[in-house]
C-alpha cells in the first residue's frame, strides 16, 4: 500500500493546501505525518503494570469481571478483536486479562485503535502513545479542526452538519447555500477536496501500521467496528474486514456486557459490587467463512456484526428499527 508517485505528489500538494488555509498550529492535531510518527512495540512495558494496577482495584472494589469463552482465543497467533464499544473504558479489563494471562493464554500483547479526539489533551496523548495505542481521526474530526485551527472556535451544530453533508455530497453546493450558512461555513464549502480526499490517506496509513502490527511486530489488535460508542450494537464499518483480507488474520467477536454500569464517569473508576462478562466468539476467519464476501465488504461486516450480537445480553443488542 505505499503511495505511488501521483499519490504521494497529491498527498503533498492537499497536505500544503491544508497548512497554508488553516495553519493548524495545534501540536496535538491527528493529521498524517502524526499517525505517520506511531511507533509500536512488541513488549510494551507499561502494559503489565497497568494490568496488575486495574486488576487489583477490580478486586478492591468488588468487581464481578468474568471472561467467558477465553478457549476461543488462538494460542500464539496475532488477531484482530471486534468488540461493540459501550463505554470509554469497555475494552480495559478485556485488555488487562490478556496482559495478566499471556503465558497461560499464550497470547501476544495488544493495540487498540483510539479516536483521534482523545489526543487533544497533550499528556493523555502522550500516554496513549506509551500504551502502544494508534491514533485514528474521523472525517468528522478533521471537519472540526480544521474549522477550529481556521475560526479559533468549535463549529456550532448546524454548521458542522452543513458542512457534512456537502463535503460528503449529500448536498449539492444550492442545497447548501440554501440553508443560509454562517460566512465561515461557507468559506469550508471551498475546501471540500481538503477534507474528503485527505481522510483516505490518513486511513491507509493507519492500516499500514496496524497490518504491521500484526504481520511483522507481533500485536494483536482490538477494533471497535461500530466506530462509536452506543449502549445498543449499531451499524458496523467496513474498515475491520479489509484489514482482516488485507492480512489473512482471523476475527475474534467479543461481546461486552455490562462494562457501561462499571464503568459510570469520565475516569476508569470502577462502580463497587458491579458485575461485566465478556463473552468470546469463534473465530471468522477472512479465508474460510468470510471467502465469498470478499467483493461485499457490507455483507463480511454483518456477518462479523451478527457474530457479536450473539454474544450480548438482550439490552446490548441491536435495536429494531422504528416504523415509518
Amino acid at each position: 500500500m505505499v503511495l505511488t508517485g501521483e499519490e504521494a505528489k497529491d498527498l503533498l500538494d492537499l497536505d500544503k493546501r491544508i497548512q497554508r488555509n488553516f495553519n493548524p498550529k495545534d501540536n496535538n492535531i491527528v493529521d498524517y505525518d502524526r499517525v505517520h510518527r506511531t511507533k509500536l512495540s512488541s513488549t510494551p512495558w507499561i502494559h503489565p503494570m497497568i494490568g496488575r494496577y486495574s486488576m487489583t482495584f477490580y478486586r478492591i472494589q468488588k468487581v464481578d469481571l468474568r471472561i467467558e469463552g477465553a478457549d476461543n482465543i488462538p494460542k500464539d497467533e496475532t488477531v484482530i478483536f471486534a468488540m461493540n464499544h459501550t463505554d470509554r473504558f469497555n475494552y480495559v479489563p478485556f485488555q488487562c486479562h490478556l496482559w495478566m494471562n499471556r503465558k497461560s493464554l499464550d497470547h501476544p500483547f495488544v493495540t487498540i485503535w483510539v479516536k483521534a479526539e482523545y489526543y487533544a489533551n497533550n499528556f493523555l496523548g502522550k500516554v496513549l502513545d506509551i500504551c502502544n495505542c494508534i491514533p485514528v481521526p474521523s472525517k468528522a474530526y478533521l471537519t472540526k479542526r480544521f474549522f477550529k485551527a481556521r475560526w479559533g472556535r468549535k463549529p456550532k451544530p448546524e454548521e458542522y452538519r452543513v458542512i457534512r453533508d456537502f463535503v460528503n455530497g449529500q448536498m449539492s453546493l444550492d442545497e447548501a447555500l440554501a440553508q443560509e450558512p454562517s460566512s465561515e461555513a461557507k468559506y469550508m464549502f471551498g475546501f471540500r477536496r481538503e477534507i474528503h480526499d485527505y481522510h483516505p490517506y490518513i486511513m491507509r496509513r493507519v492500516t499500514e501500521i496496524s497490518a504491521n502490527a500484526l504481520e511483522n511486530v507481533g500485536l494483536s489488535l482490538i477494533i471497535f467496528p461500530e466506530g462509536t460508542r452506543s449502549s445498543s450494537l449499531g451499524k458496523g464499518r467496513t474498515g475491520l474486514v479489509q484489514l482482516a483480507y488485507q492480512t489473512g488474520k482471523k476475527i475474534i467477536p467479543v461481546g461486552c456486557n455490562g462494562s457501561d454500569k462499571v464503568h459510570v464517569g469520565n475516569l476508569p473508576i470502577a462502580r463497587r459490587g458491579s458485575n461485566m462478562v465478556y463473552r468470546v466468539g469463534e473465530p471468522i476467519d477472512p479465508n474460510g467463512r468470510l471467502s465469498e464476501f470478499k467483493d461485499d465488504h457490507e455483507a463480511a461486516t454483518e456477518v462479523v456484526m451478527s457474530e457479536i450480537e450473539n454474544l450480548l445480553d438482550e439490552e446490548y443488542r441491536r435495536r429494531p428499527a422504528p416504523p415509518n
